[in-house]
């Protein structure tokens, strides 16, 4: 999944993920390639990219902490979340 979950609030991402793990395998991963948001010295794009999610869509850019509880209330497991560019770009990855 990339750049999807945070078009939608956590109520709606999570029954999005829910039903991804409905089609997953026990042995399946989800990558999901979404920004993580730092709690300080966030990039400015990923900060001006969180103001227009939340006025536009009523979603939002997620922190780790953020993450790992959406992640945890969809039912998932994280494995392993990899940033890889300045702005926050990350890997998330999950299983069942």
């Amino acid at each position: 999944m990339r750049m999807i979950l945070h078009d939608y609030p956590d109520d709606k991402a999570i029954a999005l993920l829910k039903i991804t793990a409905e089609a997953m395998a026990k042995e399946s991963v989800l990558v999901i390639d979404e920004l993580v948001i730092p709690n300080q010295n966030a990039h400015e794009h990923a900060t001006q990219f969180d103001m227009l999610m939340m006025g536009s869509l009523a979603s939002m850019e997620r922190t780790e902490k953020q993450w790992k509880a959406l992640i945890g209330k969809a039912g998932l497991n994280l494995i392993k979340m990899e940033s890889y560019g300045p702005a926050g770009e990350s890997a998330i990855v999950v299983s069942l």
